[in-house]
């Protein structure tokens, strides 16, 4: 590895799990012929993106929990390792990027060149490369870049680099399919692709990577008919952590029964002061609510959150002095994320479907929530886990379809299905 890229490659690396399954990436459209898949193992992608690849643009199409995020991040670190200049763009350092006045699309990557490859040497080799276009340019997250920065020149920035005419190679992530009508007016050849589920293998690997026996762990995910949903990597994380304490009790049948028991798991680790301290304070899953509403709704974090505004909402219903050590507790849980910048530091939950279930969790006792059928909240996942949550499962999964068909919005099934939310059998 070139030493230029050695600090930014350490950089990335942070966000890549220790034990990291790649996927496989199946093209768009196709799927299964007999027992032949049309898919591009993960090795074979990162030999297509190293040197010096073709200008065109990867898009690549997951569910929420799919690994995008992780994946983009190990894409950038592998790339780089291999001398393969790479860029990660986000929705958090887009925003930090001064508004661009170039037309150029290989002067504004000059100016986006990374803070750990600062230098003489950095600057000149990064500057050489952005000329040629010998830069991959990663964008992760399209579908939260829709919703944070509409009709702004982040977006039109973004669009460009997506189906614009310029030498960089794009690889982008998003929840969302890219619409046809992009693709035709597109002025680069763009690949769409998808992530694919993890398989029995894939599974038994990653269980017996984190200390359970795959044999067991797998009967016990069949037994709670998870063995389909724990195809996806955030899920699998979260059973695969209940597992490995050898909890003897059932584990939940929906994500949402996942995610809370996941959270319960959480305030197994509190210090004797943190215990006494929720004694008189909002439990740690009304803290997450707290946390997931500003996630959702602030109009200006971008799906974080920060410590003032957390215990500015908990304090107008809570009035406690043991507020703050509740606050510190569930910021240093293993459920959030810091990203301290030189004015401030916010934090964001380990992934965004947790905002979802906390939303959910705030909505349990009402009506099917209205904000699953505004599509600019991003909140994917809220209508699924809010019926995982209810006592009776089959009356709100009843409910549920009456509101999809009174509002057309029939799609939202779709996550209904996803979360499995069924009664036992």
């Amino acid at each position: 590895m070139n030493n230029i890229f050695e600090s930014y490659c350490k950089h990335l690396q942070q966000g890549v799990p220790s034990v990291f399954l790649p996927p496989t990436l199946i093209r768009h459209g196709e799927d299964y012929e007999g027992d032949v898949k049309f898919c591009i193992p993960y090795h074979e992608f990162i030999d297509r993106l190293s040197g010096k690849p073709v200008a065109q643009t990867w898009f690549l199409r997951g569910s929420p929990g799919s690994g995008k995020t992780t994946l983009a991040r190990s894409l950038a670190v592998d790339l780089l390792s291999r001398d393969t200049a790479a860029l990660l763009l986000t929705a958090r350092n887009l925003s930090q990027i001064p508004e661009p006045k170039a037309n150029d699309i290989r002067d504004i990557v000059k100016s986006c060149r990374p803070n750990w490859m600062a230098g003489d040497a950095g600057e000149r080799i990064w500057n050489a490369r952005a000329r040629k276009g010998h830069i991959v340019l990663i964008i992760d997250g399209i579908n939260d870049l829709e919703r944070w920065y509409p009709n702004s020149p982040i977006k039109n920035l973004v669009d460009r680099i997506l189906l614009g005419s310029h030498p960089f190679p794009v690889v982008a992530t998003s929840r969302r399919e890219l619409e046809e009508n992009y693709v035709l007016d597109a002025f680069r050849k763009i690949d769409r692709l998808m992530l694919d589920v993890f398989d029995d293998t894939a599974q038994r690997f990653y269980l017996n990577e984190n200390g359970v026996d795959p044999n067991e762990g797998m009967n016990t995910l069949e037994a709670a008919r998870l063995d389909e949903l724990t195809g996806n990597p955030l899920l699998l994380h979260l059973a695969t952590l209940l597992l490995a304490q050898g909890n003897s009790e059932e584990l939940p049948r929906s994500r949402a029964g996942l995610f809370l028991r996941t959270v319960h798991h959480a305030e197994k680790s509190l210090t004797a002061k943190e215990k006494i301290a929720f004694e008189q304070t909002p439990s740690l899953t009304a803290i997450i609510s707290a946390a997931a509403v500003i996630a959702a709704l602030h109009p200006n974090l971008q799906g974080s959150f920060t410590r003032q505004e957390l215990n500015l909402l908990l304090s107008r219903v809570w009035s406690c002095d043991n507020i703050a050590t509740s606050i510190d507790a569930f910021l240093g849980c293993y459920l959030v994320e810091n990203f301290p910048t030189p004015t401030s530091s916010t934090h964001q939950f380990i992934h965004d479907s947790i905002v979802d279930f906390g939303m959910a969790m705030v909505l349990r006792g009402g009506p099917p929530p209205l904000l699953a059928l505004l599509p600019k909240t991003g909140l994917d996942n809220l209508l699924g886990d809010w019926v995982g949550l209810q006592d009776n499962i089959q009356d709100a999964v009843e409910i549920t379809i009456a509101f999809a068909e009174r509002h057309y919005a029939h799609d939202l099934l779709v996550d209904i299905v996803a979360a499995k939310p069924w009664a036992p059998r």
